[in-house]
């Protein structure tokens, strides 16, 4: 989303059926070439897009990984929410390889 300056851009970088979910609290008549901003999306200034990823845990890491290493939160308007330390980033990475799951470590990434 940082980096998109059209809407075309935006749509192209989105995950596969993003676009069909979004487009529905959007006016249908974006055109690709329209100047982007974030801003644009009605839940983005609620905090509500793109999906919080500590509170998505739940979906996609194991509840014995998360029992082992998280640590569980409440936020003030967004419900609960799992937070992985930073200084137990081995050992998480360790646990998640030994149950099988493919993980790197990226910097690349850029997370809100």
């Amino acid at each position: 989303m940082k980096t998109a300056k059209t809407w075309g851009e935006f749509i192209d970088l989105l995950p596969e059926g993003e676009w069909n979910s979004l487009r529905e609290d959007l006016d249908s008549k974006q055109k690709r070439k329209e100047r982007f901003s974030m801003e644009s999306i009605p839940s983005f200034s609620d905090g509500d897009y793109p999906p919080w990823l500590q509170a998505e845990a739940d979906r996609c890491i194991p509840a014995v990984v998360r029992e082992e290493f998280g640590l569980r939160n409440d936020s003030r308007f967004n419900g609960q929410f799992w937070q992985f330390p930073a200084e137990i980033e081995q050992p998480l990475l360790a646990r998640l390889r030994q149950l099988g799951f493919g993980v790197e470590l990226r910097d690349d990434w850029s997370f809100y």
